[in-house]
Parts: C-alpha cells; sequence; structure tokens
C-alpha cells in the first residue's frame, strides 16, 4: 500500500471500509490528491485548503472530490504525457471552477470506462 506518512496528516487508509478516514474532510481530500498525484511530501497549505473548502462550499461532497482527483489522475495528457512534457495536475487546476470539477468528474467516468478493456 501507498505510504502516507510523508504527507503528516492524521488521515489513514482504513483497509476493511477501502476509504480514508481521519481528519477533515479537506485533510483527506488533499492526501487523497497526494497520494493519487504521487506527491509523498506535499504539504496542505491554505490555498489548498481554502479551495477545496470553496468546493464543498459550491455544493460538492467529499465523494464527487476524490472523483474529480481521480479523472486527472487518469488523464495520461495531464500526467505529463503533452506536448511539454509537463504535469497539469494540481488541486489549484482540478478545483479551480465548477467547470474544472464537472470536466474531471466526467473524465473520470469515460477514463475508467475506457480502462475497463472494452
Amino acid at each position: 500500500g501507498e505510504s502516507m506518512e510523508a504527507i503528516n496528516l492524521p488521515v489513514v487508509l482504513d483497509h476493511t471500509q477501502g476509504r480514508l478516514v481521519g481528519g477533515t474532510v479537506e485533510q483527506r481530500v488533499f492526501v487523497y490528491w497526494a497520494t493519487a498525484m504521487r506527491r509523498a511530501r506535499a504539504r496542505l497549505c491554505e490555498d489548498e485548503h481554502w479551495r477545496i473548502w470553496r468546493a464543498l462550499k459550491l455544493g460538492y461532497v467529499e465523494d464527487q472530490l476524490y472523483q474529480a482527483i481521480a479523472g486527472c489522475a487518469l488523464s495520461k495528457w495531464h500526467q505529463g504525457n503533452n506536448h511539454c512534457g509537463v504535469p497539469f495536475n494540481s488541486l489549484d487546476l482540478i478545483l479551480r471552477t465548477r467547470d474544472h470539477i464537472e470536466k474531471f468528474m466526467e473524465m473520470a467516468v469515460r477514463l475508467q470506462k475506457h480502462q475497463g478493456g472494452d
């Protein structure tokens, strides 16, 4: 399993439930993002905290934010397989606007289906 200690937040993966537990919603979403993007040294700072809080205020729930993050993680282009060779997978980008969140959530559904070997 992925080690999350480096992120230094009170969030752990509950293997029986298969979900993150402990900490605040903002901390869990951040840990999910850092794990999905393999950013073991990432630190939750004020900007990311605000960005997650704002997405929740827009009416999105925790699992929808996980879905948006998963959509970005599944996109080869956003992971750096693009003309610049640069990943575009920051939490700031994923949660920037309602349109961004919706686009990445939709991407998760499409790319999961695609990877399902159809």
